[in-house]
């Protein structure tokens, strides 16, 4: 992998480990940034809406808990060590966070404890 030029550089493939590309609040979402070759040979950069992420690093990005802010266009480039180039950025992955869940189990929370608690539930 020395032989390596800006020309012959491998591109960056983002694909969705949890599956869904539509997800729920407070699940957990992990996206893998692959290169053809060995991994431990380059260095990660993460973008969202074409914004680089501080503070990511590693193949892999996890979000633990998703929220309505975690929407948005996901991609990621690397630098490989041994010398200063770039990969092209990945393909994108697009995560939409949608609130059903939340509301589901709010309401689920809610009849539970007023039945629990009252007399006139059947």
């Amino acid at each position: 992998m020395d032989g390596l030029t800006e020309e012959s550089l491998p591109k960056a493939v983002l694909s969705l480990q949890s599956g869904w590309t539509e997800i729920f609040p407070s699940e957990k979402v992990t996206l893998r940034c692959d290169f053809q070759g060995s991994s431990s040979q380059w260095d990660y950069k993460w973008f969202k809406n074409g914004q680089e992420l501080v503070n990511r690093n590693g193949d892999t990005l996890t979000i633990h808990s998703a929220a309505q802010s975690d929407t948005g266009r996901y991609s990621c480039n690397g630098r490989y060590r041994k010398r200063t180039i770039f990969s092209e950025k990945s393909n994108d992955v697009s995560l939409k966070v949608s609130g059903r869940k939340l509301l589901l189990m709010s309401l689920t929370i809610y009849f539970q404890l007023f039945c629990n608690n009252s007399q006139r539930c059947t």
